[in-house]
């Protein structure tokens, strides 16, 4: 079994690859791309070529990332951000966020507590299609208000 922690961010993502006995295996970061998804995929099929003995944890219910992982055949666990946060001040005395740390904490949290929490279920075709549309729509109009302000700054 393969367990994968994976804290998602908007252009980079940092990833923990760790066996069951809880070594960390491997860490990469990846782009918020196709070619990121691509090769987070390719090194975990490097450590585990069965889709079925690999579990991930993320912060996030859905998103094109996840929806990846899901179809390469992995277990997801989206595991509430307040909940990760509560293990965060628990497992370290700092409490101090890094990308990194929190990657290799969600995977630890499978480890241990696996059975606390419930794996995400594919979507329908026609519920990722209007995911799909949805999310064009927040970006489109993220891009907007972003151009709106950036003009409103250069006249004043």
């Amino acid at each position: 079994m393969l367990l994968v922690g994976v804290d998602w961010a908007e252009r980079e993502h940092a990833a923990c690859l760790m066996d069951s006995a809880g070594g960390v295996l491997g860490r990469l970061k990846v782009p918020h791309t196709v070619a990121g998804l691509r090769r987070l995929i390719l090194a975990i099929a490097e450590r585990e070529r069965q889709a079925s003995a690999v579990l991930v944890a993320i912060e996030r219910p859905d998103g094109l990332l996840v929806d990846g992982l899901l179809h390469a055949g992995y277990t997801l666990y989206a595991l509430n951000p307040k909940a990760v946060e509560r293990y965060r001040d628990r497992t370290s005395s700092a409490g101090a966020k890094t990308d990194p740390a929190d990657a290799e904490l969600l995977a630890r949290i499978l480890l241990t507590d696996r059975d606390r929490h419930h794996p995400l279920l594919p979507s329908r075709p026609e519920v990722a299609a209007i995911r799909v549309i949805a999310r064009d729509d927040e970006r489109a109009s993220r891009d907007q208000r972003r151009g709106y302000s950036t003009a409103f700054v250069r006249i004043y």
